[in-house]
């Protein structure tokens, strides 16, 4: 069972990681631009997926690699490098929830930042 687990969690992360710039590489968080959340299958393979499913997507498959990989050896100079790229990316958003005067963009940039950080970590 847990080989299964690995293994589709494996292909979820490679299809995923094939997507992000296909699908999800559009405006990151805009919020004077609403997100077109499609209805059939036409319209999800032409358009560009919503923003927000990143957080959504990433979460799932950390969520997943938590629960069927061993824990990592985070020593190693590849864990570093994605512990600092996982836990970076949504505090570098920081200083604009301190200081920015539209909240809005900022609170969705780092929810965008945290979810592409869930992907790296994941991986």
């Amino acid at each position: 069972m847990r080989e299964a687990g690995q293994r589709i969690t494996g292909w979820c992360l490679v299809i995923v990681t094939f997507l992000l710039p296909l699908k999800l590489g559009s405006l990151a968080a805009m919020p004077e631009q609403p997100s077109m959340f499609p209805t059939d299958f036409l319209t999800l393979a032409v358009i560009s997926w919503p923003p927000h499913l990143t957080g959504v997507l990433g979460g799932i498959l950390l969520a997943a690699a938590v629960c069927f990989f061993p824990s990592p050896r985070w020593r190693t100079p590849g864990g570093l490098t994605a512990l600092f790229w996982g836990i970076g990316l949504p505090l570098a958003a920081l200083p604009g929830i301190i200081n920015g005067s539209n909240t809005d963009y900022v609170w969705s940039s780092a929810a965008h930042w945290a979810g592409v950080g869930s992907v790296i970590l994941s991986a």
